[in-house]
């Protein structure tokens, strides 16, 4: 196989990874993925943290968790009683400081004795750095039952939303 077909290939399996977000559960209450929290027997308090701004997808991925935890409790159907979904942005800049000259000093020394000189390097310049991270959390309270899906447009079928919001 040639370098330039294998290379083109790792290029298109390491783009299709970086685009699809993750979909996991979070490894500490500070990371992304989703956590959960027992509030009663059917009652649970969800919460979903992704990286960027991409808010749609975090709800999506907040319902995608209750509907995957209402089945494996043994329920069929959600209900969602308090929600919430929560921006932030950290922002840290670094002003310019203008400029600084820097040099260094070597020293010479001989049987007659020693010499210093000084040595400028070039201007160094301190330029404005803004580092930004953003966090979008999408928090769900539900109530698991096994109501008819249909009897209300507040319950949600847990299967149906499995089905379409799987990634």
């Amino acid at each position: 196989m040639k370098p330039a077909l294998i290379a083109a290939a790792a290029l298109l399996i390491v783009g299709a990874c970086a685009s699809t977000p993750a979909y996991h559960e979070a490894r500490s209450a500070a990371a992304t993925g989703y956590s959960e929290q027992v509030v009663e027997k059917n009652r649970y308090r969800l919460q979903y943290r992704a990286s960027g701004s991409d808010a749609s997808k975090a709800q999506d991925y907040a319902l995608l968790r209750a509907a995957e935890l209402t089945l494996e409790k043994g329920y069929s159907t959600f209900e969602i009683v308090s929600r919430g979904a929560e921006s932030s942005k950290e922002e840290r800049v670094i002003a310019d400081a203008g400029m600084r000259p820097d040099y260094f000093v070597t020293r010479n020394c001989g049987l007659l004795g020693c010499t210093s000189r000084v040595h400028p390097l070039p201007p160094t310049y301190d330029t404005e750095t803004t580092v930004q991270k953003k966090e979008t959390v999408v928090s769900l309270e539900i109530l698991m039952s096994n109501k008819d899906a249909a009897a209300s447009p507040s319950l949600y079928s847990a299967s149906q939303v499995v089905a379409n919001l799987r990634p």
